[in-house]
């Protein structure tokens, strides 16, 4: 049986085929809002991308298609990634465990979750299963959470930027790392800065948010932001934002997944009526987050994981980590 969600409530329904699956626990502020896009392929009209940045396939038949947007590690960027890696190891962080820090568009059910529990539908991209496999393996609490099911307490709906770090050596930041224990962190913030603070700002704190991961060995894989759809002082504060992060990730030689370049060719941009978070594919009523099928890919939250498993294989490989192995 499949849970269906319903948008102000939880039920449980009983749909044909599939196997028994929990309902995902959807809290109503700020959530990522179930948006079912007409599953049509875009017409060929140009959608604009940013500078620089690479126009989404419609159509992807295997992982190399979206590679381009978590971009190849240059020789700086490897070194860093692999320096960071090995402090980390002497620290005895966990090569096959990661923390999600950011908003809601990281807090909601529908970012990573469903990889973590299982409930996932590879489609052409089988060649990532053992990334999955390597971060279901261990969490915090044993066999029953791993990275991609846990809870952030540094992920939380209407954050901006600046309240991960409130409390210093005690902020969200700091905690989450401190239970993770792990070797990578992947970060995405800054749609509410786009609506109440700045892109300078957000620049800044980001930096900050880098500084106390390194300090620890951590690795951060740094994300981009989706189009904002709402006033257009926000609109532009999210390009400029974007912006921001392209060149932190550079400039900190980082890894980037530049999420709102591969939503470009979606419908609506991947964005949901809501003005704000993505769009998830629904099926029968339920909520399929980690389906790369041509017809899931469609869909921003499910672009989402799958550049979040992209990310993450590109960092084991940098580090000679053997997920590929198990």
């Amino acid at each position: 049986m499949r849970a269906r969600l319903i948008l102000g409530g939880l039920v449980a329904a009983v749909a044909a085929g599939g196997c028994d699956r929990p309902a995902r626990v959807e809290p109503a502020p700020d959530r990522a809002r179930v948006h079912a896009v007409s599953a049509v392929v875009p017409d060929a009209t140009p959608v604009s991308a940013p500078v620089g940045a690479a126009v989404a396939p419609v159509a992807p038949s295997a992982a190399a298609d979206w590679e381009r947007f978590v971009p190849p590690f240059d020789a700086p960027t490897l070194a860093h990634v692999r320096e960071l890696f090995a402090r980390g190891a002497a620290a005895g962080l966990r090569p096959d465990v990661f923390a999600k820090l950011g908003d809601s568009i990281t807090e909601s059910g529908s970012f990573a979750q469903d990889i973590g529990h299982g409930w996932y539908e590879l489609g052409a991209f089988t060649e990532l299963e053992p990334v999955i496999a390597w971060f279901r393996r261990r969490g915090p609490r044993g066999r029953d959470e791993n990275s991609f099911t846990r809870p952030s307490a540094a992920a939380t709906a209407g954050w901006e930027s600046g309240q991960l770090l409130e409390g210093g050596d005690r902020s969200p930041v700091e905690r989450e790392l401190q239970v993770m224990r792990g070797a990578f962190a992947v970060l995405m913030v800054g749609t509410n800065d786009a609506e109440r603070g700045s892109a300078a700002v957000l620049a800044t704190n980001l930096a900050a948010i880098i500084d106390r991961a390194e300090r620890r060995g951590v690795i951060t894989l740094l994300s981009t932001i989706p189009s904002h759809h709402g006033a257009e002082t926000a609109r532009a504060e999210a390009r400029a934002i974007n912006g921001r992060i392209r060149a932190l990730a550079a400039a900190r030689r980082l890894p980037l997944i530049d999420y709102h370049a591969a939503l470009a060719a979606l419908p609506s941009e991947g964005v949901s009526d809501d003005r704000v978070h993505p769009t998830v594919f629904v099926d029968h009523g339920d909520t399929r987050a980690a389906v790369f099928t041509e017809e899931g890919l469609r869909y921003g939250y499910n672009v989402r994981n799958l550049l979040l498993l992209i990310g993450l294989r590109r960092a084991l490989d940098a580090v000679g980590a053997p997920y590929a192995s198990r």
